[in-house]
Order: structure tokens, then C-alpha cells, then sequence
């Protein structure tokens, strides 16, 4: 640091026999330097300051990076970005000195989001206020209402079924215990042919030590079976695939051997009696992981998850034979939600990590054929996000993709993610967060044929911050269409 001396009086020897402190100034050194918000809302007034190193500058110029290529010559700036995005800032600074002019510069980088929306649309809150509860999964019940599973006070398994207007119904929930001391998950819930519900999921003892269950109720809610998978290995379920006329079930896995991931397939009797496990050897899918998990068309499964880091697809036939497998090899990430589109093609959400960071950003893709790359794919950077489920709706002729998901953000925390994608090209036309509701995150949409929708996820207590199951109805209009 370059520094100046003054001498704030001189030494008078004689008079006191001493010299008084030297005073030290501080150099500062001409440079571009400026403070802004990193993350903003669209339409909000962002503020610039320039900082100390650019004081005595003749002029300043600064570049807000927007699509009308916005500037302004003034000190200190007000402006307001009309829509959303990442935006490059940039300011230049010139200086007189006695050696000519001097110019400097700096960029920084701002992200822009959708501005919150609230609905008056019904929600439902389910939990106690002195426990955590987080919802995982739900499935539409052949009679009225849904079906809903989740974790309670962590090593809880939490089941409830409701009515037509999201209202608990009678004798729901129901609280299932006796998991081991661990972290449960409920990754799928299936309506089983005797009416009664069916949950895979898994419980994490550590990071890296994972048990499968497999837990079977009737129709009211009381336990008939429940399996778990006990092992030297690793083992997640998170999918659940009924045959419509015998019962016989497929359970959608991973499980890890020496730290390599293998997809399971195991196949249980109505009664829960393992018939079969099948696990993907290597020369089919080599160290991929399993997500989620659909029936096609055909009566086989579409898979998505990770084959090493890279988002993976994989179809399977009617007798679970090898048919494809598609990776998106220019990101790392992972699929976490996948469906067979109105027109027969596929297409597969999730994360994906730019470069070596926890941070992750959504993405989309479709694929005409499994086993080719994909006929498109768009990645969604707002600042902190994923994407879980896909769906289209019946009287849509454009049959857009809607998806949903979570967003993260210093400003609000969590908010629930909402967008509509074209079909034919994948271009984004509509981003929407839902908030009002504190720290918000939805993981699955069921639509109904009216074009209304209604989302399972987990929000917070307002009053005890505990974490409580969201059960959120969106009525039909609500995209800009």
C-alpha cells in the first residue's frame, strides 16, 4: 500500500522534549469500483454506487447489460431491468493526470427474477407445530381425492388420503414408525388394486449408507407389510410400477456395490413377496443411477437419473428388456423427473451443476427416439434451481411442456418454480414463482382435464418455523395463454 506522510507538527525538541504522532493518509488508487445487489427483482429500481477508488473521475459510463443495450453517464444511477435474467454491469472511469488520461473498468454480474406471485387458490398446511413433516410424493385416488406420503419428525413415515377439496379425510393421517434412527424418504405412492396404498422410498443412516423399504396398507390406512431391504450394499427405491391385471409389482432402484451404482428392478408379488431382482448390468447402463421411474404406453418403463454425472434416460420394454438409453453429455447433473409426451416422444427435467459447485440450475429435454440424442434441450438459469415433474395439458393445441419445481434465492429462500416450454423447440414462454407462502418448494404436479393442477411439497410453519406438507390447488387459467 502506497502511503503518504504528513507531518502534523514538528518536533519542538527544546519546549517538550518530544515529537507528536504522525498522522499516516491512506493512498487510494484510481480504479473502476462499484456496489449493486446481486440478485433483484424484474422492475425493481437497482441502485449503483461507485466506490472510493474511482473519486476525482471526469467521467463515468455505465453499460446495464440488458437486451436494449441501457446506459447512462451519470455518478450514481437508478435503473430498472424489464425482464429477467443474468445481466452483465459494466462501468468505465476516466481520469486527468499529468501523464494523460487514465481509463479503468469493472463488470459485474446481476441476476434478475420474475417477481413473486400469490394465489387465491386453496392450499392446504398438514403438520404438527413441534414437528418437521416435508411432503415427497402423491397419487390421484380412483375414488376422490389424493393420496399423500412424507416424512414426520424425520424417521416417520407419513401417509394421508384427502377429499375432493383437499381437506384431510376422515381417519387421516397416519403416523408409521419403528424405521431405525435414520432420515426416511418417501420417494413414490401407488393406489394398489385392493384399494389400499403402497410406499418405496429409503432411509439414509449417512451419506452413504442407504436401506430400501417397501411399506403396504389397506384401504384404511392400517399396515398389512412392510419390507426392507437389508444389506451389505446400498439400496434406494423410488419408483412403483403396478401390472394393471395381476397386481405383480416392480419396485424402480439403485444399489450401490464398492461405491458403483447399478438401476434395480425388483419384482414383488401382490403380497409383497420378492419374485425377482433384477439389476442392469454393466455392458446395459454402467454406474447409472435411478430417479424416477413411468409406465409408457406400451406397458414398459422409462427411466431417468444419472449415468456417472451426466443426466440419463433409459427405456425399457413390456418384459423389461432393453430398448435405449440417451445421455446429455455437454453438463453434469441429474434427471429427477421424466414422462411420455401426448405425441408418444419423452421428455426429462432436473439439475444441472455449472462446474464444480453444490449450486445447480434446471434443465429440459426431449428426445424423439431413446438411444439418440436428444431433439432438443434448454437450460434454465434464474439463480438457484430444479425441476422434478413434467405434464401437458388435454385442451392445449400447442401441447406445451409445463414443469415444476423448486427456486432458491437470497431474496425469499424457496419458492415454487413454474414454467411453460414449447414443445417443438423448447423455447421458454412463460416463468412464474409462486411465494406468499414462507419458504415454499413443490416436487410433483397431478393436472386434472380441466386444465387446474395441484402441487405436493413442503413449506414452513410461520409461527414455529417447522417444517409442514403443502398440498396446493392451482385452478385452471392460470398461464398466460
Amino acid at each position: 500500500m502506497k502511503s503518504l506522510i504528513l507531518l502534523g507538527s514538528f518536533c519542538a525538541l527544546l519546549a517538550l522534549g518530544a515529537c507528536e504522532n504522525i498522522e499516516e493518509i491512506a493512498f487510494i488508487e484510481f480504479r473502476a469500483e462499484f456496489s449493486a445487489p446481486l440478485v433483484v427483482r424484474q422492475g425493481e429500481l437497482v441502485q449503483f454506487r461507485p466506490g472510493l477508488g474511482t473519486t476525482g473521475a471526469q467521467s463515468y459510463r455505465w453499460y446495464f447489460g440488458d437486451t436494449e443495450n441501457s446506459t447512462a453517464l451519470s455518478v450514481a444511477p437508478d435503473f430498472a431491468y424489464d425482464s429477467i435474467g443474468m445481466f452483465m454491469v459494466k462501468l468505465v472511469v476516466e481520469i486527468n493526470k499529468t501523464n494523460g488520461i487514465q481509463k479503468d473498468s469493472l463488470q459485474k454480474l446481476i441476476f434478475v427474477l420474475p417477481n413473486l406471485e400469490t394465489t387465491d387458490n386453496p392450499n392446504q398446511v398438514f403438520g404438527l407445530p413441534e414437528t418437521d413433516e416435508r411432503g415427497y410424493a402423491f397419487t390421484i385416488l380412483q375414488s376422490t381425492g389424493f393420496a399423500l406420503a412424507g416424512q414426520s419428525a424425520i424417521r416417520g413415515l407419513w401417509l394421508a388420503k384427502t377429499n375432493a377439496d383437499l381437506s384431510l379425510a376422515e381417519g387421516w393421517p397416519r403416523i408409521y414408525e419403528n424405521f431405525g434412527t435414520s432420515t426416511i424418504q418417501a420417494r413414490a405412492i401407488h393406489e394398489t388394486l385392493d384399494g389400499g396404498l403402497l410406499v418405496a422410498g429409503f432411509f439414509q443412516y449417512t451419506a452413504n449408507d442407504n436401506e430400501a423399504f417397501l411399506l403396504k396398507t389397506d384401504a384404511l390406512g392400517n399396515e398389512q407389510w412392510r419390507r426392507i431391504i437389508n444389506s451389505d450394499k446400498e439400496e434406494r427405491y423410488v419408483a412403483i410400477v403396478e401390472d394393471p391385471t395381476t397386481g405383480e409389482l416392480v419396485i424402480v432402484g439403485t444399489v450401490f456395490t464398492s461405491g458403483r451404482p447399478a438401476i434395480t428392478l425388483d419384482r414383488y408379488t401382490a403380497d409383497g413377496q420378492l419374485i425377482q431382482p433384477i439389476v442392469l448390468p454393466r455392458e446395459v447402463c454402467n454406474s447409472c443411477l435411478a430417479e424416477t421411474a413411468r409406465r409408457t404406453n406400451d406397458g414398459g418403463l422409462v427411466i431417468g437419473g444419472m449415468q456417472v454425472d451426466r443426466p440419463l434416460i433409459l427405456k425399457l420394454g413390456p418384459t423389461l428388456n432393453f430398448e435405449g438409453r440417451s445421455i446429455l453429455n455437454t453438463f453434469a447433473g441429474r434427471a429427477l423427473g421424466v414422462a411420455q409426451l401426448r405425441d408418444g416422444r419423452y421428455a426429462l427435467v432436473g439439475e444441472a451443476r455449472p462446474g464444480a459447485t453444490d449450486s445447480t440450475n434446471a434443465f429440459v429435454a426431449k428426445f424423439d427416439i431413446i438411444g439418440n440424442v436428444a431433439a432438443w434441450q434448454q437450460r434454465i438459469v434464474l439463480y438457484q434451481e430444479a425441476l422434478f415433474d413434467i405434464w401437458q395439458e388435454e385442451a392445449d393445441p400447442e401441447q406445451d411442456l409445463r414443469l415444476v419445481g423448486t427456486h432458491r434465492s437470497p431474496l425469499s429462500g424457496e419458492d415454487v418454480l413454474l414454467l411453460r416450454v414449447g414443445n417443438r423447440v423448447g423455447n421458454i414462454k412463460e416463468v412464474r414463482l409462486l411465494g406468499g407462502i414462507e419458504n415454499s418448494n413443490a416436487r410433483q404436479a397431478i393436472p386434472a382435464p380441466d386444465g387446474s393442477f395441484t402441487l405436493i411439497g413442503t413449506t414452513d410453519d410461520g409461527a414455529t418455523l417447522q417444517r409442514n406438507i403443502l398440498l396446493w390447488g392451482i385452478e385452471a387459467g392460470f398461464w398466460q395463454e
